[in-house]
């Protein structure tokens, strides 16, 4: 089970950031080597999300609750915990579709472009307004590398 659970997440990384079949060895080490950067960058552009997400959450849902108690609203636990959940989702949502949004203004805006001619990476200037959230959309799409 777990060698099949393995080759499955092998696959999945492979077809997630592989596009082009390979013909030599050379280029299927090159490509490896990408493979494992792109992952390593989505892996980062994910826990980026998902501390931002969690930490937001538990400063909206403390205040949340306590709004709750001051107004003696009555709520049980279950609601604070769907708030909560409801509330991460949202925000990583949020937080993606920001990133999205800002990389597509700096592209159009010229803060974005490709690193030399077969664009296998990118240069994002120095003085673009939403810097991180350009460099946020770039860990989690690598599409936007080519």
């Amino acid at each position: 089970m777990e060698v099949f659970v393995c080759r499955s997440l092998r696959h999945f990384f492979l077809r997630r950031f592989n596009d082009e079949p390979y013909t030599s060895r050379v280029w299927r080490s090159q490509r490896k080597a990408m493979t494992r950067t792109k992952a390593a960058m989505f892996f980062r552009g994910m826990s980026k999300v998902t501390f931002i997400a969690i930490a937001v959450n538990l400063f909206l849902t403390n205040i949340f609750e306590y709004l709750a108690q001051t107004l003696d609203l009555g709520l049980d636990n279950q609601a604070v915990t769907l708030f909560s959940c409801v509330t991460c989702g949202l925000l990583t949502l949020w937080l993606q579709s920001d990133a999205r949004r800002a990389f597509a203004l700096a592209q159009t805006n010229g803060y974005v472009r490709a690193e030399g001619e077969s664009r296998d990476g990118m240069q994002i200037a120095a003085d673009c307004p939403k810097r991180w959230l350009v460099i946020l959309h770039v860990e989690l799409n690598s599409a936007a590398l080519r």
